[in-house]
């Protein structure tokens, strides 16, 4: 099955168009530079306490690993 693609000026052709899994990979990149704390799964309440305490503990990010 072929599909038709119609571009209207100053549209950019598809094949040209930057692919999603680059934007994904830009912006994953730039989040981790705000991740601050990390907990552990078991350790939730920890995580929630020290975002709650955002101000005291300097927490931007709280990351929280399951595994």
């Amino acid at each position: 099955m072929q599909a038709l693609v119609f571009n209207g000026p100053g549209q950019k052709r598809l094949e040209d168009r930057p692919k999603p899994t680059a934007n994904v990979m830009a912006l994953t990149q730039g989040a981790a530079q705000l991740i601050t704390h990390r907990f552990r799964l078991g350790d939730i309440l920890d995580a929630y306490d020290t975002f709650a305490k955002a101000a005291e503990t300097q927490a931007l990010k709280v990351i929280i690993d399951a595994a």
